[in-house]
């Protein structure tokens, strides 16, 4: 299910409610999933007959993020369970029954000589970039996680500028002293703040390479796919400007296919 640009601008100003155990498509296994209450209002109606943005699960595997009726879940815990089995029995007791089939076939799927009609393979291709192109518009549009190297160069610049300071209070002997060291100072505030900014703003694509890609690739690795049919599907969305399609290259997907293949 693919959502509209305008729906995914609900997502905003998320409020954490808990966490319940639900079926991940992109892990394709049943998963702890926070319960995030979000906004209500956008510009136009979701397309293809998905629900108003209101509540959100958000696995805590991958950056699938999908659209719930909250109504559903016995309970919400306040923190995740030691084990998936205690989260499901307390959130969500009757999610094995009510996705049986669902449950089935991904259990199928890993199995090495699974069967699978060509139509079904087309279909469970598309199905991980179908759930994670939302999230990536959504990462994009507002992105306000600080990861390592931002907070890395940041605390760099931070203890720079301390030590220049500290440095023209103890060997400034005159003003033409204390000009140089402000001048350094100043000169540190801004290559360092311009550093940070620039790590703030690739952090964004770091993501793409770090979550994004590999969650993927555990997806796609069950069905052996090609590099040609890697291509076909980044097109897709590549044509419907989406920005899955742009900002993952068809030979890393290949690349981290392949490598999730060796590692298995």
């Amino acid at each position: 299910m693919i959502l509209s640009y305008e729906a995914w601008e609900a997502v905003r100003d998320e409020r954490k409610l808990g966490y319940v155990a639900e079926f991940c498509p992109v892990c394709r296994e049943i998963r702890a999933c926070r319960l995030l209450r979000v906004g209500e209002s956008f510009r136009a109606a979701p397309v293809n007959g998905a629900p108003p943005v209101v509540n959100v699960v958000r696995c805590e595997h991958c950056p699938f993020t999908m659209p719930v009726d909250a109504l559903v879940y016995a309970s919400v815990a306040k923190r995740p369970a030691s084990n998936i089995e205690a989260l499901i029995q307390e959130t969500n007791p009757e999610i094995r029954t009510k996705l049986a089939g669902t449950l089935a076939a991904a259990e199928s799927l890993k199995k090495p000589d699974a069967i699978i009609s060509p139509g079904l393979r087309q279909s469970l291709l598309l199905e991980p970039f179908q759930y994670l192109a939302g999230p990536m518009e959504v990462m994009f549009r507002r992105n306000k996680k600080v990861d390592r190297p931002t907070i890395i160069s940041g605390i760099g610049t931070v203890a720079l500028t301390v030590l220049l300071m500290g440095g023209c209070a103890a060997f400034s002997h005159g003003s033409r002293d204390d000009g140089k060291w402000f001048g350094a100072v100043g000169l540190a505030i801004l290559v360092g703040g311009l550093f940070t900014l620039v790590q703030h703003a690739l952090g964004t694509k770091r993501r793409v390479r770090t979550e994004f890609i590999p969650a993927l690739a555990q997806a796609l690795h069950p069905l052996k796919p090609s590099q040609e049919e890697l291509q076909k599907c980044l097109s897709t969305f590549q044509a419907d400007r989406w920005r899955l399609g742009k900002e993952i290259r068809p030979d890393q997907l290949w690349n981290a296919v392949e490598g999730s293949k060796l590692a298995a």
